[in-house]
């Protein structure tokens, strides 16, 4: 017969590890959905006044930031302007913006495993 002692307490440190990760994850996530708006606001095309002011960022699950224009906000043509239409070039203004942010993201993430381990 084998007796382990501590192992409760193990799990428990565990828990405690993933519950930590899940809290620090959404706030990476948080933090780089608000800087992808802020660069895509600046980056968009200023011809049409009322889509930067519309662009925003909402954490919509744990993990998950939905950033773009918000069609109540006036931004209903953001993925026109993003993306284009024939006989419209792409003015691409949230790509851009979340190039920008991924190395940054990828490393906050890094870092938060690494204060993990």
């Amino acid at each position: 017969m084998i007796e382990v002692h501590g192992i409760e307490k193990l799990v428990g440190d565990f828990t405690k590890a993933g519950l930590m990760a899940a809290a620090r994850a959404h706030d990476v996530v948080k933090d780089g959905g608000e800087k992808v708006a802020r660069y895509a606001k600046e980056a968009a095309p200023k011809r049409r006044p009322q889509l930067a002011p519309s662009i925003t960022s909402e954490m919509i699950d744990l993990l998950t930031a939905e950033i773009g224009p918000e069609n109540a906000l006036g931004g209903g043509y953001g993925h026109i302007v993003e993306k284009g239409l024939a006989g419209r070039p792409p003015q691409p203004f949230l790509s851009p913006s979340l190039d920008r942010v991924e190395p940054e993201l990828m490393g906050d993430f890094d870092k938060m495993v690494e204060k993990l381990l």
